[in-house]
């Protein structure tokens, strides 16, 4: 499991001689699968590596409902805070080695919740 309550957080995973699962939400040939809590009701899902298709679910492992579907990166929204979600990661290659990274948005997104910087006095020439 993935634990994104942390800013950042990445699995390592490899699809090299992974097949494909049989949940429906468009066809992939090698795929791995991951699970998260959702920290909040944005995620974002980074992926190093290019033409990997990334699917979301929610649900139980006996009856999953797709959510998003989308390639390489995405920002998933409107997630149930606290809910389990299960990310598909897929391919048509061989990845011996590739990082996905689960994370929130910064509480400080947006105008209204801007954070003051520091000012650093060691360093300030006013």
């Amino acid at each position: 499991m993935i634990e994104s309550r942390q800013p950042a957080v990445a699995a390592q995973v490899s699809t090299k001689n992974a097949t494909s699962s049989t949940v429906p939400c468009g066809t992939i040939n090698r795929d791995v699968w991951l699970t998260f809590v959702s920290p909040g009701t944005t995620v974002t899902v980074v992926s190093d590596q290019a033409g990997q298709t990334l699917k979301l679910f929610s649900g139980s492992c006996g009856s999953l409902t797709c959510v998003f579907s989308a390639t390489f990166n995405n920002v998933y929204t409107g997630l149930t805070a606290g809910a389990t979600y299960y990310l598909k990661v897929g391919t048509n290659y061989d990845f011996p080695k590739q990082n996905i990274r689960v994370f929130a948005p910064p509480t400080n997104d947006e105008c209204i919740d801007a954070v003051v910087a520091p000012r650093d006095q060691r360093r300030c020439r006013c």
